[in-house]
């Protein structure tokens, strides 16, 4: 019975939390050497991705390296999700999976070391290939790669925290060269970005 209140309760939790500082779209666009501009999105397609803040943009290097951030950020009303994954969404679109894994990158935050589980992708469609690091977080600074993980996670942020909010970040780029290159090239560029979401982190309050 007591589980079932909690329950109960923590499907409750949020009805009048409201996101009052979007933030990630004051991330800067000059990040570790890289240039970044906005990527436009069509009304139709905010519109199926329903998020509450997102941030969709080109970095470029000047020696033409490209990489590709896409975030969403989900409010505590919204259950802090997405429903689009990009293991369904890209082949969806005429991408095929090629490969699929979870990776460990190394990030510095706040002079710590941390090790960060993430997804990663190589996808394929016709003559172009890209490698696809894709991750949910929470809480700020919690990384989450696994469906398991997220269903734990938003049942102790709802419980402890009286909050459910959380982004799903994506990090792309054309493998123009090698993979291995690619994928040093992101996970570069993921050791730069990844504390500045903790520091843009929207901001919600209960009305």
């Amino acid at each position: 019975m007591i589980i079932a209140a909690l329950l109960i309760y923590t499907m409750q939790i949020g009805d009048n939390v409201v996101v009052v500082e979007r933030n990630i779209d004051k991330i800067p666009y000059s990040i570790g050497g890289y240039e970044g501009k906005d990527i436009p999105l069509e009304d139709s397609v905010v519109r199926v991705l329903d998020p509450d803040a997102y941030v969709f943009r080109n970095y470029l290097k000047s020696n033409g390296e490209l990489i590709t951030l896409y975030i969403g950020y989900y409010g505590t009303k919204k259950g802090g999700r997405s429903t689009h994954s990009p293991a369904g969404c890209y082949p969806g679109t005429g991408w095929g999976i090629i490969n699929e894994e979870i990776v460990s990158v190394p990030v510095i935050v706040q002079g710590k070391q941390r090790s960060l589980r993430l997804n990663m992708m190589l996808v394929s469609k016709v003559d172009a290939m890209q490698v696809v690091y894709y991750w949910n977080q929470t809480n700020k600074d919690h990384v989450l790669a696994t469906g398991i993980q997220k269903n734990f996670d938003r049942f102790r942020n709802r419980l402890l925290y009286k909050r459910n909010d959380g982004a799903f970040i994506r990090v792309s780029q054309e493998i123009n060269q090698d993979i291995s290159r690619a994928k040093t090239d992101i996970e570069r560029y993921i050791k730069e970005i990844f504390p500045l979401i903790i520091q843009f982190w929207p901001e919600e309050m209960e009305i």
